[in-house]
């Protein structure tokens, strides 16, 4: 990830901390995002839809990890494909996902 890309990232993350109480970061080529408990509903979907947004307009795949099953079809819903699954434990897994840019 260049500067220009990194910086507009940082950038959108301390708006989304400020705005939407959401924070998450991008490290080199996976986001991380976790929702502090803002009281408002909805807020990590908006976040999610204009970082998808920005990763489509700078060309960036993004990818993302979790361990909560009733997530997988939320991801989904924003494009991002599921690319492999973690057997942690017998009773514990994690799935990773992949987005790639979608062209305007």
């Amino acid at each position: 990830m260049n500067a220009f890309t990194a910086t507009a990232f940082k950038a959108l993350a301390d708006d989304h901390r400020a705005r939407l109480s959401v924070s998450w970061h991008l490290t080199d080529d996976r986001m991380l995002m976790s929702l502090r408990n803002s009281g408002a509903k909805g807020n990590g979907a908006i976040a999610m839809r204009e970082v998808c947004a920005l990763a489509d307009r700078l060309n960036v795949k993004l990818r993302l990890m979790t361990s909560v099953d009733k997530l997988l079809p939320y991801y989904e819903g924003f494009g991002f494909r599921v690319t492999r699954e973690h057997r942690l434990s017998p009773t514990y897994r994690a799935v990773t996902f992949a987005r790639s840019p979608i062209a305007a």
